[in-house]
């Protein structure tokens, strides 16, 4: 592919209604611009399929999936999308611009307090549960997918990998899931042991992912670590993760106390 098509959005261009003000960053799932609504007079997130996946179906299905979904969802701890169409035959997706950090930014700088991390996995957990009560289930938690504002609101991003559970009560359907029972889907180091064997998962699973970021952001290190992925999923099924050190006593027990009930192995023994 050649420079000029690999080369992100200039500032002034008009992508629809939105004219691209900057370039806030790149992940294996998208170009993410600031840009304002020019009808609104809003800013908000415009975000693009990057050029070089533009030729891999399951790519593109996954980004299409994802505006479908989020657009179906509406809570305080998710971002909102306002808007999804197509840009010289890049898709894009448009939603609320957040500023913050995600938590995998957070961690850089170590373990976080403990009543801190409590209340940013709360909110996280009251976002999920709206998600798995419109029956989708998110499939890929992790710190980069989980980001607090300046105004310390948690919002639950990335629904590229959701698959959709059952239909809710009102009827409304989103996109179906792009993948079946029997794959392993999602990023090793936060998957439930649901998903590190390919069965059948539910929400959950999506409660021990939250749950190893928890422990991550209590202990400042993964819960189940190893050198490879295969690693890393063998201690997802098999090992128990080390007790946290200084958690062993009064309120500090019982945070690592959650935590340890969201790692359970048996999703049933897990928070409801």
């Amino acid at each position: 592919m050649s420079a000029e098509a690999s080369r992100p959005l200039a500032p002034g261009t008009l992508v629809g209604r939105y004219r691209i003000l900057a370039s806030v960053g790149s992940g294996a799932m998208g170009e993410v611009y600031r840009a304002e609504d020019s009808s609104l007079g809003r800013v908000v997130a415009l975000k693009t399929l990057p050029r070089d996946l533009l030729g891999t179906p399951d790519r593109r299905a996954r980004f299409e999936n994802e505006g479908r979904v989020m657009a179906s969802l509406s809570h305080p701890n998710l971002v909102h999308v306002y808007d999804v169409g197509e840009y010289e035959g890049i898709p894009y997706l448009v939603q609320e611009f957040v500023e913050g950090e995600t938590l995998e930014d957070v961690l850089l700088s170590g373990p976080v307090a403990a009543p801190k991390a409590a209340s940013w996995i709360a909110q996280a957990a009251e976002g999920l549960a709206a998600v798995h009560d419109a029956g989708i289930l998110h499939r890929d938690i992790k710190p980069s997918n989980l980001m607090v504002g300046r105004d310390g609101r948690i919002r639950v991003l990335d629904f590229g990998l959701a698959k959709v559970q059952s239909v809710p009560e009102d009827g409304r359907r989103s996109q179906p899931s792009l993948t079946t029972d029997g794959l392993v889907v999602g990023t090793a180091q936060y998957m439930s042991p649901e998903q590190a064997s390919g069965k059948k998962a539910d929400a959950r699973s999506d409660v021990f992912s939250l749950g190893i970021v928890f422990y991550e952001l209590l202990a400042g290190k993964l819960p189940f670590e190893g050198e490879t992925a295969v690693d890393v999923m063998y201690a997802i099924l098999h090992l128990a993760p080390v007790p946290i050190a200084g958690f062993e006593s009064g309120v500090l027990r019982g945070f690592a106390a959650v935590a340890a009930k969201a790692l359970e192995k048996d999703p049933a023994r897990r928070h409801a």
